[in-house]
């Protein structure tokens, strides 16, 4: 990050679908803030960083989890759709 000028850092969180929407939102919310929180403490300007929490939108499941039995072998099923994605734009 030091090496790159202007940069602009977007974090986007995001949540399995197993819970309601608006818990679903406030989670992915906290994982977004809780890496821009980590950017800042390393010391990316807190300008620099938005934070955005998707919720359950964008599963990269997709319909992969559908046909699995059991509550254990669905929350392991949808492990990967609980995510933070980071993308840095700047200039070097």
């Amino acid at each position: 990050m030091s090496q790159v000028k202007s940069a602009k850092v977007a974090v986007a969180g995001y949540t399995d679908r197993i819970g309601s929407d608006a818990f679903n939102v406030k989670l992915s919310q906290e994982r977004a803030d809780s890496v821009a929180n980590y950017f800042v403490a390393k010391g990316v300007a807190a300008d620099a960083i938005s934070a955005t929490g998707y919720g359950k939108a964008n599963p990269v499941t997709g319909a992969t989890c559908d046909q699995v039995k059991g509550r254990k072998a669905l929350i392991a099923c949808l492990a990967p759709d609980r995510r933070v994605e980071i993308a840095v734009n700047g200039t070097k």
